[in-house]
């Protein structure tokens, strides 16, 4: 098939454009007939030619732009091959990412439980040897015109250096990314649900990714709480943790570090603590001990398939098995079976602490209990010691509903100019101004 490609911009030199001139470009590449698909992520630098850190614009003189707009060409050829464009967000975590070490994009996927109708899939895909800027080629060193280099570059690092076996050069980095975008699109814009146990925690690769080791995990679509940890829900045998209190007795995560979560599942944002950010930490010095995670009420997993757990355990551990079991509120209990949980390749750089998904069947399990109203989630360590924390637990089954929109209520903060003073405390009333129907808290804290 043939793609087309095509080049797009605009330039604004008006104070109103944020009171400077910027440019934007688009690279667009389309078959005939089709839409075009276009996919942009900028550098923080706009320019090479002397100083390699140049953010002015435009650009100087004896310098040029850096082309990141046409780095992503593989991807959007190979969407455009297709026919389909305008494709929800994917979120891919490269393991080895040296510029968001942290992963925080995780939070793109774990953010939306509980909001709205929740029937959109969420899908995250852990790339283990990827780094930050392989996946465009105008920052891949040997392929962009402009200064490149590899974000993940340290030669002690075991995993993210160069040359360790863990580690993607750059042909195989972008040929993943290339894949899973185009399995996102398959899906989410072509309806194709044969495309979904590549992107949904069903353990499913695609082989046109190479030797890259590709996991993912997924919220949303069919799956129901079951439970998703929140202060209210009891635990025995564990520990509800606090996802983002770095340094505080209650943290999933024991750091030092304040701006470091361990896991890109705890990251932080400027609002701290955020509520509805639990999970359940379980440590076990001997097999054998459950821990029972009940929400304050009971949950159906009445047409559920499998019951789906998101769960991670230290990195580069092996072999840590646990038996899963149900009990419904009538105290009948239903064993269903064991998982097992691996760690994924980490180092002292790496954001490694990172939940794949496993699953037991549910099928013999609606003849010993009643599914519509089970009380508690039953973890039992059969390894002698360990470590893992559950993100939450879910009532599965496959297919891709169709998403659609929802009114959100909105709402509308007004502003307020003071004189702050040096001392002394002030209370002021801030406008603000709510429309539309829902209810909830509004939490609103200043930035700086």
């Amino acid at each position: 098939m043939r793609i087309h490609q095509g080049s797009h911009g605009e330039t604004c030199r008006t104070t109103t454009c944020f009171g400077s001139r910027f440019e934007i470009h688009l690279e667009t590449s389309s078959t005939r007939g089709d839409r075009g698909v276009g996919l942009r992520h900028v550098r923080h630098s706009t320019c090479y030619g002397g100083e390699p850190r140049d953010t002015s614009w435009p650009c100087g003189p004896g310098k040029k732009p850096i082309p990141s707009h046409r780095g992503f060409l593989r991807a959007q050829q190979l969407l455009a091959s297709q026919g389909v464009a305008d494709v929800p967000s994917t979120t891919i975590l490269p393991g080895c990412d040296g510029d968001v070490s942290d992963l925080a994009g995780q939070f793109y996927v774990d953010g939306t439980r509980g909001v709205s109708r929740g029937t959109a899939l969420h899908s995250a895909v852990y790339i283990v040897g990827a780094n930050h800027n392989f996946f465009n080629s105008k920052w891949t060193p040997g392929q962009a015109t402009a200064p490149a280099e590899d974000d993940a570059s340290d030669p002690s690092d075991p995993v993210c250096a160069k040359g360790a076996g863990t580690r993607l050069t750059a042909e195989q980095q972008q040929a993943a990314g290339a894949t899973y975008i185009a399995a996102a699109a398959r899906l989410f814009v072509a309806g194709d649900d044969r495309a979904r146990p590549l992107l949904d925690g069903s353990h499913r690769r695609a082989p046109s990714a190479g030797p890259a080791q590709v996991l993912t995990s997924a919220v949303g679509a069919h799956r129901t709480p079951a439970p998703v940890p929140d202060a209210a829900t009891r635990i025995e045998g564990g520990r509800l943790c606090a996802q983002e209190r770095p340094g505080d007795a209650r943290a999933c995560l024991p750091t030092t570090e304040p701006w470091r979560s361990g896991s890109p599942h705890f990251s932080r944002w400027w609002v701290s603590p955020e509520t509805g950010r639990q999970a359940v930490a379980m440590s076990w010095s001997r097999a054998g001990g459950p821990v029972r995670m009940s929400p304050a009420r009971p949950v159906s997993l009445t047409g559920a398939r499998a019951l789906a757990l998101r769960v991670f355990v230290p990195p580069n551990t092996t072999g840590t098995a646990l038996d899963v079991s149900l009990v419904d509120t009538s105290g009948r209990r239903a064993a269903l079976g064991r998982v097992r949980v691996d760690g994924l390749p980490g180092s002292g750089t790496t954001a490694s602490s990172w939940a794949r998904e496993v699953r037991v069947p549910l099928a013999a399990a609606g003849q010993k209990l009643d599914l519509q109203q089970v009380r508690t989630v039953e973890l039992t360590p059969r390894t002698r010691s360990g470590n893992a924390w559950l993100m939450d637990a879910w009532g599965w089954r496959p297919g891709t509903p169709d998403a659609t929109p929802a009114a959100l209520p909105r709402v509308d903060i007004g502003r307020l100019t003071v004189k702050e003073g040096d001392s002394g405390e002030r209370t002021y009333r801030v406008p603000v101004r709510v429309s539309g129907q829902g209810s909830g808290r509004v939490r609103v804290s200043p930035g700086g």
